[in-house]
């Protein structure tokens, strides 16, 4: 059993001299909260403080750093998924040094202390075991299309794509308005929401209302859309609703291109409505955001160069080029080369979206999209929106994840797309390229660590600095 110490940083600060002083003659690690953090946490925490504190006598726990300088990054790792922690070794300090500490130890020099050395798998399993923070909500409202994409998992037919063997065949679901709205309910104020799913949300005559219903709660709204619905009509709609972004799903930059992977589309139509929206949101004032997809397939790989040149004088603020997926339903595993993380432990996947199906389940991962459609995944573990609750949800999915036996994580091991979830140490994404033509960006957007070799290297240089500082400045001061 480990013995250690923790203060919240009220308390710590609220120590007398005397008490400042015994402490500083402890031989225990001091667990040092700067935010609320669960006991659970704590005693995690504290269980692995001796361990940790052989690295530096002062040490940060801080979710966005303690996998940076490896191999490989992690997408949307901010501070938020685990309260700010600071480490203590008080008996490496001399009394005068740690005195001074409390001048200094506050939540504004959290960064420049050095972060605790978790290796990969090590820093999975401390933020899968205690948090419930995820990056964005996503809703699939309803299961009807407008089109048949060749590529679409749901709607698609060519049998190029694979899906046709495995999709089950089911009756075609809209969400029910309990559902959507006990979800809603249940998001964190100012969470960003996308609406994307098994099909396109404009077909459903109850998006007006939902979209309305989200925006009274606070909720950052994009929508993902194939455009043809994006009416001048319904353009003005999604201005006067404050819709941060539109996505619209466009697959190439010509006609003959584009309405052969777009089934039923009409190319000029789609273009014809993004840029009638692209101008009642320039003239509104709107901080709309304008983007588009493409999908990579094999046709449209030689027009590449000529895709990204068109959308960039087009005027949409970015341009997000996918790969390719033709083995969605097969159970393929993804295989690391020496260096990179062992995946023992799960993609980051399950920290990003909690999602509303159109069946009123919940699912942990974009990859259950599918999984509800197909016959490959067993689903039965999922769970339901009106009786497990949100919160509840996401909690259970996380202990599922880190357990072997669990379904879940027999899922994961067929997902043929973990390599979405992660980053290079330069920052590239490595299933997709995303291009900005504008300074446009939505608040609750999903963000990538992009942190260069050179700052993470100057991260123990700032730590140094600080603890110079504090020796300058006790130097000068008696100590009584």
């Amino acid at each position: 059993m480990y013995i250690y110490r923790h203060l919240s940083i009220e308390e710590f600060l609220a120590l007398s001299k005397t008490e400042k002083l015994d402490l500083s003659e402890s031989e225990i690690p001091l667990v040092l909260s700067l935010e609320k953090a669960d006991q659970r946490l704590i005693d995690d925490v504290g269980s692995n403080a001796l361990k940790w504190l052989k690295e530096a006598p002062c040490l940060a726990l801080d979710c966005r750093r303690i996998v940076e300088g490896q191999i490989w990054k992690v997408p949307i790792l901010t501070s938020d998924y685990l309260p700010k922690i600071l480490l203590l070794a008080p008996w490496r300090f001399d009394k005068q040094l740690f005195l001074h500490l409390f001048t200094y130890l506050n939540e504004q020099q959290f960064y420049h202390w050095d972060a605790v050395n978790l290796d990969y798998d090590d820093a999975f399993r401390l933020i899968f075991s205690h948090s419930t923070y995820y990056h964005h909500g996503m809703v699939s409202v309803t299961d009807f299309c407008n089109l048949k994409c060749r590529m679409c998992s749901y709607h698609g037919e060519d049998p190029r794509y694979e899906f046709l063997k495995g999709r089950k065949l089911r009756q075609k679901l809209e969400l029910a308005e309990e559902d959507y709205y006990a979800y809603i309910d249940q998001l964190p104020l100012g969470k960003d929401l996308l609406y994307c799913g098994t099909g396109e949300l404009f077909v459903s005559t109850k998006w007006r209302p939902y979209l309305n219903y989200a925006k009274m709660k606070g909720c950052h709204t994009r929508i993902l859309t194939n455009g043809m619905l994006v009416t001048p009509k319904v353009a003005q709609e999604l201005i006067d609703l404050e819709v941060s972004a539109v996505i619209f799903s466009i697959d190439g930059h010509r006609a003959d291109l584009v309405e052969n992977i777009r089934l039923g589309s009409n190319f000029n139509i789609t273009l014809s409505n993004l840029c009638h929206l692209i101008k009642l949101r320039d003239e509104s004032g709107s901080k709309m955001v304008i983007n588009v997809h493409c999908s990579i397939l094999e046709i449209l790989q030689p027009f590449q160069e000529e895709i990204y040149s068109f959308w960039k004088r087009f005027g949409v603020d970015g341009l997000t080029f996918f790969p390719e997926w033709t083995d969605w339903d097969t159970s393929t595993t993804i295989n690391f080369s020496d260096n990179k993380p062992s995946m023992s432990y799960p993609c980051f996947n399950a920290l990003l979206t909690p999602i509303l199906l159109t069946n009123g389940l919940i699912a942990p991962c974009t990859a259950h999209l599918q999984a509800e459609w197909g016959t490959v995944w067993n689903t039965d573990w999922l769970q339901i929106i009106h009786k497990d609750g949100l919160e509840s949800a996401v909690r259970a999915y996380r202990h599922f994840r880190l357990d072997a036996r669990s379904d879940y994580r027999k899922n994961c091991t067929k997902c043929t797309g973990k390599m979405a979830c992660y980053v290079t140490t330069e920052g590239d994404l490595t299933h997709c390229q995303s291009h900005s033509f504008s300074h446009r960006h939505t608040l609750g957007e999903a963000a990538f660590v992009k942190q260069s070799q050179k700052e993470a290297k100057n991260t123990g240089s700032m730590a140094n600095r600080l603890l110079n500082r504090i020796k300058r400045a006790y130097a000068k001061e008696s100590f009584d």
